[in-house]
């Protein structure tokens, strides 16, 4: 069994003097590699000094970047047992979602529990969710040389854009600290993959278009990394085929830049995002269309998002105009927080949108709305699913439904719908502002 102590500033301290600092924390747990803190001596700039990590007796380094914070954490074949030492008596201690670990004590100023499994989830000291920590704990990555590889090693490393070729692959070790962006234009068969961070904090904001950017390409995966202050959205896909993203952590921005979304989708096909983590201020996943090219064929599942005070968590059309949108899925999505906009979101004119799906939802902290849909006469849609979404906070957050026609209307299914813990039964069950068609709604809801 690995201890680890973390010990934190209380949290109306981290407030008045972090502003708007995000806590990123390496923990090594389960491996042999122990982490060496002069390898960030000259840049302690990116090192913050509010927080103190310890494992086994061995200082830690804490990077930062939006508010809240992410514990990065590797797990073999045996429990991981995390010791959290807070600065103030801990009256609450939560993760979200429930049942993330197991034996967890508190003692005073201190709290400690298990994991057992990889998993991604927040947690909350206090009631607190001004800076939440965010905790991903995975099994390490093993990774294949190739004759083709761009590896960064542990350290600090400046970058600038990096450009990728045909069949080559991006490797960013345990420890490599990457000032710089990403860009996969027109090419194929790309992997980019490690353990380490990619940063663009340097960046003025708008400077480059995305952390990450792929732009008219196909065959490319991502794997296992950490992206932070992105000058702009974290990853772009525009116009891509065939893109596979899985378990990556990623956080907003220090200066709490408005465009700092988690992924944005252009035009794209056959598109997976799987076991993904984001605390952005604004967009977790956006999905636009500029070219009359279709996203099709996308899914984005089991996920866990914290999102500010722009945006949506999953964005459709914003300000889109003949967009088409066609077989789409979002589905086992976790919601631990959001402090405005909205859960769902469809908007935009004369839409096409066929078969798009949203599937177990868990929503535990909205302070905004739910589910925001605002169609005009002219667009047409066909089989949109609502399924098995259940918000279970305390504040009452609430719907709007504007179909623009009644076909519309009727092609929305809403089944197995749960609100503060009671079963949706009608429109008024949901706290629905405004709606048109509404005696057609009705009629679906179980």
């Amino acid at each position: 069994m690995v201890g680890f102590i973390l010990n934190l500033q209380t949290m109306l301290h981290l407030n008045k003097k972090l502003g708007v600092a995000t806590l990123l924390l390496f923990l090594c747990l389960g491996c042999k590699i122990k982490p060496n803190l002069s390898l960030y001596s000259d840049h302690p700039e990116i090192l913050t000094d509010y927080y103190q990590v310890s494992s086994n007796g061995m200082q830690l380094p804490v990077f930062y970047g939006r508010p809240g914070g992410l514990i990065l954490g590797q797990i073999e074949d045996q429990n991981t047992e995390f010791i959290i030492d807070y600065q103030a008596e801990i009256h609450s201690f939560e993760t979200i979602p429930e049942g993330s670990v197991s034996q967890i004590d508190i003692d005073g100023q201190q709290a400690s529990f298990q994991v057992d499994r990889p998993v991604n989830f927040f947690i909350r000291i206090n009631g607190n969710y001004v800076y939440p920590l965010m905790v991903s704990v995975s099994k390490p990555e093993k990774v294949q040389p190739t004759t083709n590889m761009i590896t960064f090693e542990a350290g600090i490393h400046d970058a600038g854009v990096i450009t990728l070729k045909d069949n080559q692959t991006l490797f960013l070790k345990k420890g490599a600290y990457v000032n710089g962006t990403i860009l996969v234009d027109g090419v194929e068969n790309v992997k980019i993959c490690g353990e380490g961070i990619l940063t663009g904090k340097s960046y003025k904001e708008g400077s480059h278009p995305a952390g990450i950017f792929l732009n008219h390409c196909q065959n490319i995966e991502i794997t296992g990394i950490s992206i932070i202050d992105a000058p702009a959205c974290a990853v772009v896909i525009n116009s891509a085929e065939k893109v596979y993203l899985n378990n990556l952590k990623i956080l907003g921005n220090r200066e709490q830049r408005m465009g700092d979304d988690a992924f944005n989708i252009f035009n794209a096909q056959h598109i997976t995002i799987n076991n993904v983590m984001a605390n952005t201020r604004n967009n977790s996943v956006a999905l636009m269309n500029n070219s009359g090219q279709a996203n099709e064929d996308i899914t984005v599942k089991n996920a866990t998002f914290w999102k500010g005070d722009y945006g949506n968590v999953i964005e459709i059309g914003y300000k889109a105009e003949n967009m088409f949108l066609k077989n789409c899925t979002f589905k086992h999505i976790t919601i631990a927080h959001i402090d405005a906009g909205s859960i769902i979101n469809i908007t935009g004119k004369n839409n096409i949108i066929e078969d798009l799906s949203y599937v177990d939802f868990q929503t535990f902290d909205c302070r905004f709305m739910l589910y925001n849909v605002k169609l005009d006469s002219l667009s047409k849609v066909k089989n949109v699913h609502f399924e098995q979404l259940n918000y279970s906070g305390l504040v009452p957050a609430y719907s709007d439904f504007i179909f623009g026609t009644a076909e519309n209307a009727k092609a929305f299914w809403f089944n197995h719908l749960q609100y503060k813990g009671l079963k949706v039964k009608n429109m008024s069950d949901l706290n629905v502002k405004s709606t048109d068609y509404i005696p057609k709604i009705n009629a679906l809801l179980p």
